[in-house]
C-alpha cells in the first residue's frame, strides 16, 4: 500500500509494548507503518516466546503478564509462523548490531548510544514487573532516536499511562500537558490525521485513549547527539549535542536526571 503522506512528513514513533500486544496491536503496526517509522523494544520478540516460562510462575507473580497480554504474544507468535519479522513495518535493535532491523543509512554508532542509555535507565528502575525490560528499551529509544515519541495509551481515566508511572518511579518527572495548549492541539491534529489516513480512526471512536509521550532533555552531558544541526523534530524539543560531550565517567543515574516526560491524549 502506498503511503498517503509524502516521505518528508514521516516521523519516528516508538510503540508502547502494551499497545503492540493489545488486541488491535497487529492491525496498528501494519497500518500505521505506512505513515510513521515504527520502532519496538529489543526485548519484544523474545518476550513473545516466553509462554513456557510464564506457566512456571505463580499466578500472583508481578512477572506474569495479564491474560490479554499473553493472548497478544500468542497472536504475534502465530503471525511469525507465516511472516518474517523483517517483512513487517518495524525497526528494532537486536542483541548485536547485525541482528538489528534498521532504516536505510541509520548510523551504526546509534546502537551503542541506545545500549548505554538503556543500561543507565535500568539502574533507576525497580525491575520487578513483567514489562520492565520492554519499557526500559522503549524509553531509551524515545531519548536516542531523532524526532522520536512514544505512542502509548491511558489505561483508565484520571490515570497516567503505565510508561509514565514507570518514569515517575525512577524519579523522572512526567507531566500531562493541558489540552488547550496550542502546540498540543497541533500535535494531536497531526497524529490523528495519520490515524485517519491509514484507517485507524475507529480506535479513537472506540475510546482506546491513545496518548503520546515526548521526552525532553534539559542538560545533556552524557550522550552524544544523533541529530544533525538542523532539528526537524515534530515536537521540537530534542536539541543537538556535540560529540565531545560524551563523558564515560558520569554516574549511571545522572543521565536520566536531565530528562522530563510530557504526555497528552490524542
Amino acid at each position: 500500500m502506498k503511503s498517503p503522506l509524502s516521505p518528508p512528513l514521516l516521523r519516528t514513533c516508538v510503540l508502547d509494548p502494551a499497545l503492540v500486544l493489545s488486541p488491535f496491536g497487529i492491525q496498528l503496526v501494519k497500518q500505521l507503518g505506512d505513515v510513521l517509522a515504527l520502532w519496538i523494544a529489543r526485548e519484544f520478540w523474545p518476550f513473545t516466546q516466553q509462554e513456557a516460562f510464564w506457566k512456571t510462575l505463580d499466578k500472583t507473580s508481578s512477572r506474569l503478564p495479564p491474560p490479554e497480554i499473553r493472548a497478544g504474544a500468542k497472536a504475534w507468535r502465530t503471525l511469525q509462523d507465516h511472516t518474517a519479522p523483517a517483512d513487517l513495518p518495524l525497526y528494532w535493535y537486536g542483541d548485536r548490531l547485525w541482528e538489528s532491523h534498521l532504516p536505510i543509512a541509520h548510523p551504526s554508532k546509534a546502537f551503542h548510544h541506545w545500549e548505554t542509555t538503556a543500561a543507565r535507565l535500568e539502574t533507576c528502575l525497580p525491575m520487578q514487573r513483567w514489562d520492565d525490560l520492554l519499557l526500559r528499551d522503549t524509553l531509551a529509544l524515545a531519548v536516542t532516536l531523532p524526532s522520536g515519541f512514544v505512542l502509548t495509551h491511558q489505561p483508565q481515566p484520571q490515570q497516567p499511562p503505565v510508561i509514565c508511572a514507570l518514569l515517575e518511579s525512577a524519579n523522572v518527572p512526567c507531566h500531562q500537558l493541558d489540552e488547550g495548549n496550542p502546540l498540543v492541539q497541533l500535535h494531536r491534529q497531526t497524529l490523528n490525521t495519520y490515524l485517519t489516513q491509514v484507517g485507524l480512526a475507529p480506535l479513537q471512536w472506540q475510546n482506546k485513549r491513545l496518548a503520546a509521550l515526548q521526552l525532553g532533555v534539559s542538560d545533556w552531558v552524557a550522550l552524544p547527539s544523533l541529530l544533525t544541526k538542523q532539528n526537524n523534530s515534530m515536537f521540537g524539543i530534542q536539541p543537538a549535542y556535540p560529540e565531545e560531550a560524551l563523558q564515560e565517567d558520569i554516574s549511571l543515574t545522572e543521565l536520566w536526571q536531565t530528562v522530563t516526560g510530557f504526555w497528552y491524549l490524542l
